[in-house]
């Protein structure tokens, strides 16, 4: 099938859309939220850490 003009420029038009519509305004991370993340990476350490003590104390 052969594609017409105006198939072309609805096309160009469909891709122009695309590539200006983004995703929505981030707002930016208050000092709860980092703080929360932090202490969330921070007690995953620490499972981590404990399990691997206990794994090396069972061998």
């Amino acid at each position: 099938m052969k594609e017409t003009k105006d198939d072309k420029k609805l096309q160009s038009k469909k891709e122009e859309v695309k590539k200006t519509r983004k995703g929505k305004h981030k707002e930016e991370p208050t000092l709860g939220d980092i703080v929360f993340r932090v202490l969330v990476v921070v007690v995953i350490f620490f499972i981590v850490v404990i399990a691997y003590a206990s794994y090396i104390q069972g061998l």
